[in-house]
Formats: structure tokens, C-alpha cells, sequence
């Protein structure tokens, strides 16, 4: 049916007395081919312009920069919080060894008093 169908199309082209030209008719289709097959690729958003292009890659470039700097940010929170915690723990160290000591000199802790 197909074959039926280009050469029907052929020979409306054509004069009546030359023959048809299948090549013609194969290479228009081919031309005509390649420009809808790329005309519905970028009508359904397979191509797209180059300033789209730029403008999703900036957007992205971006995206990434403010995501290193925030995980940079919080490796110095956790950084920070290590220290303190550190501090934390080095101070009631100290408190533990104060109150051992005064023990030993005599000294009662005040317990009766509420903080």
C-alpha cells in the first residue's frame, strides 16, 4: 500500500509522459523529514535554545556553590559544638577534682541551697 502511495505521489508530480522519479520523491521526504523530526523535538523540549541552555547552568552552578557553602557551614557548627562539648566535659572534670579536694581538706558542699 505504502509503495502504491509513493508512487501515486510520484507521478502527480510528475508530466504525464516522463517517468516518476522515486529518488526525488525519497529525497524530499528525507529533507522534509529531518526538519519535522527537529521541529517536534523542540516543540516537545528535547532541543532547547542555547540562552535556556546558559541559564538552567548558571541556575545549577549556583544551586551547587550555595550547597558546598552550607556544608562547609555546618562542618564548622560541628566543629564549634565539639569544642564546647570538650569544654564542657573539661570543666566538670575540674568540678569533680575541686570537690574531691575541698572534701579531703575538711570542707562540707553546701547542699542545703537550692541553685
Amino acid at each position: 500500500m505504502v509503495p502504491d502511495l509513493i508512487w501515486a505521489l510520484a507521478a502527480a508530480e510528475t508530466a504525464a509522459d516522463t517517468p516518476a522519479d522515486i529518488g526525488k520523491m525519497i529525497g524530499g521526504f528525507a529533507q522534509y523529514g529531518v526538519l519535522g523530526v527537529v521541529v517536534v523535538l523542540f516543540l516537545s523540549g528535547f532541543i532547547v535554545p542555547r540562552g535556556t541552555h546558559l541559564a538552567v547552568a548558571t541556575d545549577r552552578d549556583n544551586w551547587r556553590d550555595a550547597h558546598t557553602k552550607e556544608s562547609e557551614a555546618h562542618q564548622a557548627t560541628r566543629v564549634s559544638l565539639a569544642k564546647a562539648e570538650e569544654r564542657a566535659d573539661i570543666a566538670v572534670e575540674q568540678g569533680r577534682t575541686l570537690n574531691a579536694l575541698l572534701s579531703e581538706l575538711g570542707h562540707r558542699p553546701d547542699t542545703t541551697r537550692s541553685v
